[in-house]
């Protein structure tokens, strides 16, 4: 669980660079424009699949957990 948290960190911080970056870009035209945003949409898909990750891990925890405490 902390190594995927530690990843969308990761990600997050990526991402941030990525939107620096494209406010650094879009004066320098079309071309490098079109690629920084295709690459933030990349890394934004990667952070929402690893949050989707790290949902379906705790609702498998929770539901393993109730499981548990209803054989206790």
């Amino acid at each position: 669980m902390v190594i995927r948290l530690q990843k969308i960190q990761c990600l997050l911080n990526h991402l941030n660079w990525q939107l620096i970056a494209l406010r650094i870009v879009h004066h320098a035209g079309n071309n490098a424009l079109k690629t920084m945003i295709v690459v933030s949409v990349k890394a934004v898909s990667r952070l929402l699949a690893e949050i989707d990750v790290l949902k379906k891990l705790q609702i498998s925890k929770y539901l393993s957990d109730i499981g548990h405490s209803r054989h206790d």
